[in-house]
């Protein structure tokens, strides 16, 4: 049958069966093999991009992408606030971290660094209420050897501890600049 709410978990499958419910809703007789809990996906606070190889190798200290959006189960893009930071990356200045969320494929984030990894952090709005079931990349302007081809993908849920839900290597990135990925799903999704 179809998925309705009971509590902090969701039915997926009921058999006809009466069950007694206490004052806060919670099942006070056994529940038996006739239903199957799933605990829905938690909204996170932070998801984090971790990219490990561009096209030009791992060796390339330079990375860039035009757009990286975050998307629900349902396919609504997800709101992401203004804070996006690039740790490990020392940004160009007209080509900052921000330009990852502003909606436009004609603006850049282009990083450059000592390091072999770049982390790039992106916080979700607080209104966020549904977990990240996939997301999009977006090549930049020029330059297909900055593109990313390895990387991780993972998100926190205010514990400060980060859950892999993504790892792409060595992708297929698109030639065609200002063009997206394909669309990854999540393991939530």
């Amino acid at each position: 049958g179809d998925a309705h709410p009971f509590g902090n978990f969701i039915i997926r499958r009921a058999i006809a069966k009466t069950l007694a419910f206490s004052n806060d809703n919670t099942a006070i007789q056994p529940l038996g093999p006739e239903f199957e809990y799933v605990s829905p996906p938690i909204a996170p606070s932070k998801c984090r991009f971790e990219f490990t190889q561009s096209r030009g190798g791992t060796a390339r200290s330079q990375w860039q992408l035009s757009e990286i959006r975050l998307y629900e189960s349902s396919g609504s893009q997800l709101s992401v606030t203004d804070c996006v930071s690039n740790v490990g990356g020392d940004k160009n200045a007209q080509e900052g971290s921000l330009k990852l969320i502003d909606g436009s494929v004609n603006t850049k984030n282009c990083c450059s660094t000592s390091s072999t990894n770049v982390v790039v952090t992106l916080t979700l709005s607080p209104s966020i209420t549904s977990a990240v079931a996939s997301y999009k990349l977006y090549t930049a302007n020029d330059m297909p050897s900055r593109d990313p081809i390895s990387w991780t993908f993972s998100c926190e849920h205010g514990d400060g501890v980060y859950e892999v839900l993504d790892q792409q290597t060595g992708v297929s990135a698109p030639n065609d600049r200002k063009t997206a990925y394909p669309t990854y799903r999540t393991t939530t999704g």
